[in-house]
C-alpha cells in the first residue's frame, strides 16, 4: 500500500527532524534514542518502574521528550548501566 500524501509529508518532516537534531548517527538505521520499554529491558526491570521514577524525580537516567513520547539517549543508558558496581563474590 502507497503511503498517501499526508503520511509522506509527516515522514519527511520526522526525517528532518532526526537529521538536524542528531536522533540518528551517520547510518539511518542506527538510532540513538531509546523508548521506555527498551530501556526497561536492557536494565531489566519493569516500564512501569521507570514510569513511576520519573513521575516522582527519581529515575537515574535523564528522559526527552518529543510531543507525548518519553526517550532516553542510548549514550545515558550504556553510561548508566556502566556506572554500576560490580558484585563480585569470591
Amino acid at each position: 500500500m502507497k503511503p498517501n500524501r499526508k503520511q509522506e509529508t509527516l515522514g519527511n518532516r520526522l526525517t528532518e527532524f532526526m537529521d538536524t537534531t542528531g536522533i540518528h548517527t551517520k547510518e539511518k538505521t542506527d538510532i540513538r534514542l531509546l523508548p521506555i520499554r527498551e530501556v526497561a529491558q536492557r536494565l531489566g526491570i519493569s516500564p512501569r518502574t521507570i514510569y513511576n521514577g520519573l513521575s516522582r524525580g527519581t529515575f537515574p537516567i535523564k528522559a526527552k521528550r518529543w510531543g507525548s513520547k518519553v526517550l532516553f539517549d542510548i549514550r545515558d543508558v550504556e553510561g548508566f548501566i556502566d556506572g554500576l558496581p560490580y558484585d563480585v563474590k569470591g
